[in-house]
């Protein structure tokens, strides 16, 4: 460790109150980040990801020889969540046991677990309130993307690895238990290990570099881990399809937000990070490395192609920052006293974000642990309570929540995996909800029965003003269709026998203020709770 890290700022030994905010800024940082961490989920992959671990637990109670079983739903090419299933069974088990606020409570303490690892690795050369202020910032550009799923899995692996790269050289038997480790879980907890994977060849070819050899202990320690994330129910299948699989996708980069590029005006922590990456290590007088430089440019490529990576990019950038401020000396012109108050501006703002995040953090985890308001739980009252046959459409972005929340015997549309539909299902898809000609007879074609939609899509309206389909139920965010023919008829004079079935007099009136009767549509708050996992 560095002198840095033992002393003050200024070189001078620290006094006791200066020991005693040392001691209590690592909590602080623990403390604020579980209060960043925990917030309403509002995610719908949350759902696909607790219904494949029960679905991959029931696969392991059958003796299946593989955990996560193909389902084949409409038009759906297969399953190619390979790597993930052991992450997914753990949501599942959180979120079975402790409920959604136990499952939030889990996640925010895997991001505290992460950054704690961050403000470890920094230590080796940065102070402690240097270290703790870096880590707080990391945290702060990735903010945006903590998501209750699997990735705060490769979140935590990552900062371990980067751990103990940076960690004092051990002998290679302890390097090797403590890394190879790291790649046979992260192989079956989330597909960022071909991140890891990438992260420790650099090392291997730092050490072969220096060295001259092929013998050395990182050396070992890359062949070890690369047989290690082998060890998982696919073998080489896992690694092969988030290789290929992903990589080769072109839904993923086309339609799915989180792929697509960050806008800075969206996320002004992640401008000022880069530019804080970018500028420390045009400044600092610290020896140049290549491994510096080739990370933190695969990391800036990886997070300006997708802002589902600013996390990771935070990560894995952090420890470069750390050794290049190092090296940046500090501004003659700074008195040493005023220099010495840094680690009390520090834990000021510390307790400040505390102080405003602990609020909306325990009202999340203890009354409100979803955002109700984003996903269709009326509708889905309504489909447990009423038998719709038939086969059923829905939208993308609620196939998740509808795959967890509705009875077994109701089938979605699309569930949101849509990097396992073939490009006919997607065209097919795009052209009912963007209404290209020929969208109707698309869906007649395919003999669905009935819609979940938004309320407030142009497909609702467009069906609201057609005599061939029947608004059953509507509520302020979502509404469903059934089709008006023979076999459907019984149904609608059974709802309308209860009041549930109520057509505008203008069909053209704007489907947002079309309130139906009945206890299921009187708010979105009323009985959402009740809903349960089938």
């Amino acid at each position: 460790m560095t002198e840095s890290a033992v002393k003050d700022s200024t070189g001078g030994p620290l006094s006791s109150a200066e020991s005693a905010i040392d001691r209590w800024l690592p909590v602080l940082l623990a403390v604020f980040v579980f209060c960043l961490a925990a917030r309403p989920i509002a995610d719908p992959d949350v759902w696909f990801h607790v219904r494949k671990g029960q679905a991959a637990l029931a696969a392991f109670g059958s003796q299946s020889l593989h955990p996560l079983p193909v389902a084949v739903e409409s038009g759906r090419s297969g399953d190619v969540m390979y790597d993930g299933w052991l992450g997914q069974i753990i949501l599942f088990k959180v979120m079975n046991y402790a409920g959604p606020g136990g499952l939030l409570a889990f996640v925010s303490l895997i991001f505290v677990g992460t950054y704690l690892l961050v403000f470890k690795t920094l230590r080796n050369w940065l102070s402690v309130s240097g270290s703790v202020l870096l880590t707080s910032l990391a945290a702060m550009a990735g903010q945006n993307r903590w998501t209750t799923r699997l990735e705060v899995f490769s979140n935590l692996l990552l900062a371990l690895l980067l751990f103990q790269i940076n960690r004092p050289p051990v002998s290679c038997l302890r390097l090797v238990t403590r890394v190879t480790p790291i790649f046979a879980f992260w192989a079956n907890l989330h597909g960022a290990f071909a991140l890891g994977y990438a992260l420790l060849g650099i090392r291997v070819l730092e050490e072969v570099f220096e060295t001259r050899a092929l013998d050395g202990p990182w050396v070992r320690v890359g062949i070890a881990a690369g047989f290690a994330g082998w060890l998982n129910p696919h073998g080489f299948n896992a690694q092969w399809n988030v290789l290929v699989g992903y990589a080769g996708h072109s839904y993923i980069y086309t339609t799915v937000m989180e792929w697509s590029s960050p806008s800075f005006r969206a996320e002004p922590w992640l401008e000022a990070w880069i530019l804080l990456s970018v500028g420390t290590l045009w400044i600092s007088r610290s020896q140049r490395r290549w491994t510096d430089l080739v990370t933190l440019l695969a990391g800036l490529h990886m997070v300006l192609g997708a802002v589902r990576h600013m996390v990771l990019f935070g990560i894995m950038t952090a420890p470069i920052l750390a050794r290049k401020i190092e090296g940046i000396p500090a501004p003659a012109f700074v008195p040493a006293r005023v220099q010495r108050w840094g680690r009390a501006v520090v834990l000021g703002m510390l307790l400040c974000l505390v102080l405003v995040k602990a609020g909306p953090a325990s009202r999340a985890i203890g009354k409100r642990p979803i955002r109700w308001d984003l996903f269709p739980a009326q509708a889905v009252m309504f489909l447990n309570g009423t038998h719709v046959p038939g086969k059923m459409f829905n939208t993308n972005g609620w196939g998740y929540f509808l795959t967890y929340y509705l009875r077994p015997d109701y089938q979605v549309y699309i569930d949101g995996t849509g990097e396992s539909y073939p490009e006919s299902f997607h065209r097919n898809y795009n052209k009912i909800v963007g209404m290209a000609p020929g969208w109707h007879e698309e869906l007649i074609g395919q003999d669905i029965n009935f819609m979940v939609l938004p309320n407030d899509c142009d497909l609702s309206r467009a069906l609201l003003a057609r005599e061939d389909w029947t608004l059953i139920h509507a509520d302020p965010l979502s509404v469903i269709f059934l089709r008006q023919i023979p076999k459907n008829g019984a149904l609608i004079d059974s709802l309308k026998m209860k009041g549930i079935v109520e057509l505008p007099d203008d069909p053209r009136a704007d489907i947002d203020h079309t309130p139906v009767p009945g206890p299921r549509t009187s708010g979105v708050r009323t009985g959402v709770r009740r809903i349960s996992s089938p």
